[in-house]
């Protein structure tokens, strides 16, 4: 079979326009996966009495605030929250305390021990 330069042009213009696109889509992909892990959202403030918060928030569903005081002289105490997206697709939540009696974490996802 013989190929025209014709011929030969669209066979490689097709060829380039393939593998062309295929690396638009690659970095299409990656820009995306890249503004979802962005941080579309930081707060954070610390006072001289000892109180703070913080706060962020990414592209991709995770999230997180807190929010610390003194208790007394000797105990700092923390309250907040964070969730993110599970590799399952499920919303994984959790708050908690943590004071002089530990961390102390509510989630539905946390195992509880059987009822004696």
């Amino acid at each position: 079979m013989i190929v025209t330069p014709v011929e030969r042009h669209v066979q490689t213009s097709t060829g380039g326009q393939i593998v062309f696109f295929a690396l638009c889509l690659a970095v299409l992909a990656e820009a995306n996966e890249r503004d979802q892990n962005t941080i579309v959202r930081q707060q954070k403030e610390v006072n001289s009495d000892g109180t703070h918060s913080y706060l962020f928030e990414t592209g991709n569903g995770i999230y997180e605030d807190r929010q610390g005081y003194p208790k007394s002289p000797h105990t700092q105490a923390l309250q907040g929250q964070f969730q993110y997206v599970s590799p399952e697709g499920k919303l994984i939540y959790l708050s908690y305390v943590a004071d002089e009696n530990g961390f102390q974490p509510q989630g539905d996802h946390i195992p509880t021990p059987p009822s004696p």
